[in-house]
């Protein structure tokens, strides 16, 4: 009976739909950045620019049907919230972010480097979370997952559409923008084992 219990949640007591099972639970927290990428038209080609919502501090689940983000913590980007005031906690802590498995478009391991991103949030505040190790700023591994952001679901989805101003950031900025894209950067070498795990389910 115990078992059988333990099959059906994950994290703080999450139940799972009918016929979803784990395929993959993270043993540590990650830091994982969620963003918007815009895509700028110029006079010769086109620009992209990777904007950071939000950082967090998640447990991270994979089952057949969804990703889930268990978000202990989450502090907004300033550049996106306009606000004078430093970044702080959403006071979301315990709710989930959900995507479908349907709602991913791709999944690939690359490098970044966190000091670069365009917002004035002090990518330290990770090192001070105990999340990252400071070297880690200027080059750190990461799984990125760019999905449809209208398919997720829950409480840190609507704290970070309302840091977005009704999604009118990328039009306030620029007005030569093409195209927005949704993605997510899971921080760390432990996320690496989500990518087979996701891509084989992609396939």
């Amino acid at each position: 009976m115990a078992n059988d219990i333990m099959l059906d949640h994950i994290g703080i007591f999450r139940e799972l739909d009918k016929n979803e099972r784990i395929e993959f639970e993270s043993r540590t927290i990650m830091p994982t950045v969620f963003m918007k990428e815009a895509e700028i038209k110029k006079v010769l080609g086109k620009e992209r620019k990777e904007f950071p919502i939000s950082f967090t501090a998640t447990n991270i689940y994979v089952t057949n049907k969804k990703l889930y983000f268990l978000i202990l913590y989450q502090m907004g980007a300033k550049e996106l919230t306009g606000e004078e005031k430093k970044s702080a906690l959403s006071g979301i802590a315990g709710t989930w972010f959900e995507i479908p498995i349907t709602a991913i478009n791709s999944v690939d391991n690359r490098m970044i480097k966190l000091n670069n991103l365009n917002t004035e949030t002090d990518m330290k505040m990770l090192v001070t979370w105990g999340l990252l190790k400071e070297e880690e700023l200027n080059n750190a591994s990461c799984v990125e997952i760019v999905y449809n952001e209208e398919d997720a679901m829950g409480r840190a989805k609507d704290y970070m559409e309302a840091n977005l101003g009704v999604n009118n950031f990328m039009g306030r900025i620029f007005n030569k923008v093409e195209k927005v894209s949704d993605k997510l950067f899971i921080i760390g070498k432990e996320a690496t084992p989500i990518i087979p795990s996701l891509k084989r389910q992609l396939k």
